[in-house]
């Protein structure tokens, strides 16, 4: 029966977001993530890596109408949403749902505006399919954390459900072709942790290969290829590997079909790691009330949570020469960025996040 497996569930789920009526005031919020993945997105397309990795792939770019916004060329729907998700989580400004510790709009918006583009779906089509993939994968995050986060990365682990869930809409999949989607980018899903914990450029890229492997898996589905169905619940399935049990899935459907992960979203601040976000709303507080400037001061003691030490404190860190130094705010010239105030003005949803993909 659908409702012993999640999977199922949310197969089902997915699929009505083609036809079912939309909430109030949600399409406002669909239209609000769509809006702030383009302002995190552009930025990135003129920054390592996906500079570079525009150029390395444009011999294998394809024919289609999905354009890649680092080269403003149309080409194939997995090679758009992946560079496309690469430049989207670059500069460290993609959104934030909390309760997952997750980025969903780099891979699942990436790939979903791929689709949209080669198919010529109209706006309706790509916003209901932007909230079914927000929906998908928050809440398969939701079941595994907060233990996956110890070793992997969400946003390249989870991702992948949301562009698969979100590119299977957009192809007129019905439930049973979403549900093989789903269990197909289970077993494709994958981002480490200690990727971003040092110098590199491997995280933009998990967001990239969630977007693209989405998008194959949902193809795949498409074209009659299936998948194991229990993947998610399973034994040995996606929680059982990646988080300490197979699945709080009750906590995780809680509310299903009543309340959207979409509309609980929080827009960055800041650009980077959301683990630190506390210490710089306080130190900008701070400096609003006290009228200091950053050479004066001489030095910041953050307490945090475990992943604000594991992800953020990293002061030997290079600032803006890699991806994985766009998570640390310990070095100095951060801190006194910060100090100075944040380069963009933007709101949240008024929800604090205590950990991020």
């Amino acid at each position: 029966m659908p409702g012993d497996n999640p999977l199922l569930v949310l197969a089902e789920h997915a699929a009505e977001w083609r036809h079912r009526p939309m909430p109030p005031g949600l399409e406002r919020h669909a239209r609000r993530a769509l809006i702030d993945w383009v302002a995190a997105m552009l930025p990135g397309c003129r920054q390592p890596p996906g500079s570079l990795l525009a150029a390395a792939l444009e011999p294998g770019r394809g024919t289609g109408h999905a354009i890649c916004y680092a080269t403003g060329q149309a080409g194939a729907i997995r090679h758009a949403a992946f560079l496309n998700a690469v430049a989207s989580h670059t500069v460290e400004f993609d959104d934030i749902h909390r309760d997952s510790g997750y980025h969903p709009g780099s891979p699942t918006i990436a790939a979903a505006l791929a689709v949209a583009q080669d198919r010529d779906a109209d706006m309706d089509a790509l916003l209901r399919a932007v909230i079914a993939g927000y929906e998908v994968s928050c809440r398969i995050g939701m079941a595994v954390q907060p233990s996956h986060y110890r070793m992997w990365h969400t946003t390249g682990t989870v991702g992948t459900f949301g562009a698969a869930a979100a590119v299977a809409v957009l192809l007129g999949c019905d439930a049973r072709q979403i549900a093989h989607a789903l269990a197909t980018a289970a077993t494709m899903a994958g981002g480490l942790q200690q990727a971003f914990r040092g110098d590199g450029m491997s995280k933009p890229m998990h967001a990239g290969h969630a977007a693209e492997a989405g998008s194959l898996a949902a193809l795949a589905a498409a074209a009659g290829v299936t998948g194991a169905l229990d993947v998610l619940h399973g034994p040995a399935g996606f929680a059982a590997a990646t988080s300490e049990d197979t699945g709080k899935w009750g906590r995780a459907l809680a509310g299903l079909g009543h309340e959207f992960a979409i509309a609980a979203i929080t827009v960055k601040n800041h650009g980077c790691c959301g683990h630190i976000f506390p210490a710089l709303d306080a130190l900008t507080a701070m400096r609003a009330a006290h009228r200091f400037e950053p050479e004066q001061v001489q030095h910041i003691h953050v307490a945090g949570y475990a992943a604000t030490a594991a992800v953020c404190d990293r002061p030997g860190a290079p600032p803006k020469r890699s991806a994985a130094s766009a998570c640390n705010i310990a070095s100095r010239p951060c801190s006194s960025w910060a100090a100075s105030g944040s380069r963009r003005s933007r709101r949240s949803s008024g929800r604090t996040q205590r950990s991020t993909g």
